[in-house]
């Protein structure tokens, strides 16, 4: 049908997919672009990305930092044409001639016809990770590991990297939109703050990962109503103390925008009332007398005047 098409039928920003077979663009309004974020995740293995991931994940020492996710950036893993001397056996596992196949030289992986659709993304994204070093300064230990625009390489991406679960204490993922670096003193954050979550040592099993998951999910799924241009981008923190899992956003003073997004925040993570949500500005981390920031606004609760 060459009028398929879902448009948004309320004041919303619809979420922007493209139809491959048509190239045609579509809106998807948010409650249906988060099904079809979580259905793609079963159609992620294995992409080109994945193979891109593979690689930096066991150290490839052609891959740097902030190299971007594409099919021509697979380095050493790079696709290579039929080869007669390869390793591997040159037919492919099955016998339909229409099922494109991905060779390398030491993997044949059929990949379902499926998974070579692209659903693109509202933003282009960007993956940090931070390994804390007493000999480092802070932004010296911050790297960048990955650039993504669409679902399929979100989740060849997460498929690929540890959980926060599993990782060192003074560890951090930031995950932001292309342009604003994970630092207070960007210019995209030093008038913003974050809604903050901590979870304690006991719940950490139970809880992280899956806030952390849920968190990613809702932000570059476009999940927070009109509110999506105020966001820019999530942490995981692991510390000894109680890890915690935040969103930030660009302006502390839009109240109504970030009680909102915080609203949002709690219903997608299943924050349970017991569970305080803060919202800290980032100014007040500079000038603060103790061990914590005196929130703006609390979750059960409100404004903090």
């Amino acid at each position: 049908d060459a009028e398929f098409a879902i448009r948004s039928e309320s004041h919303r920003r619809p979420s922007v997919l493209t139809r491959a077979a048509f190239r045609e663009s579509i809106l998807v309004e948010p409650q249906y672009f988060a099904r079809i974020l979580r259905m793609c995740r079963i159609l992620s293995q294995p992409t080109e990305g994945h193979l891109f991931l593979r690689s930096f994940a066991i150290g490839n020492k052609e891959v740097r930092k902030g190299t971007k996710m594409s099919s021509g950036d697979v380095k050493k893993n790079k696709l290579l044409p039929q080869d007669t001397n390869s390793v591997e056996e040159n037919r492919p596992l099955v016998s339909d001639e229409s099922t494109p196949v991905m060779k390398t030289k030491t993997m044949v992986t059929v990949i379902p016809e499926q998974t070579l659709i692209r659903h693109p993304l509202q933003y282009q994204w960007v993956l940090w990770y931070l390994k804390a070093d007493r000999n480092k300064e802070w932004h010296e230990c911050l790297m960048q590991v990955a650039f993504f625009s669409t679902i399929e390489d979100f989740w060849a991406l997460y498929n690929m990297i540890q959980q926060p679960s599993a990782m060192n204490w003074g560890s951090d993922y930031y995950l932001f939109k292309e342009g604003v670096k994970p630092m207070w003193e960007d210019e995209n954050n030093v008038k913003g703050g974050r809604w903050l979550i901590v979870v304690d040592r006991q719940r950490r099993s139970q809880l992280l990962d899956r806030y952390w998951l849920e968190l990613l999910m809702a932000i570059i799924g476009e999940q927070f109503e009109d509110y999506g241009d105020h966001v820019c981008g999530a942490a995981v923190n692991i510390r000894q103390r109680g890890d915690k899992v935040s969103l930030w956003t660009k302006d502390f003073s839009k109240d109504d925008a970030n009680l909102r997004i915080g609203q949002i925040l709690k219903a997608k993570l299943n924050i349970p009332d017991s569970d305080p949500m803060r919202y800290e500005a980032h100014m007040d981390g500079y000038v603060r007398s103790g061990p914590l920031v005196k929130p703006r606004i609390l979750i059960p609760g409100g404004l903090n005047q």
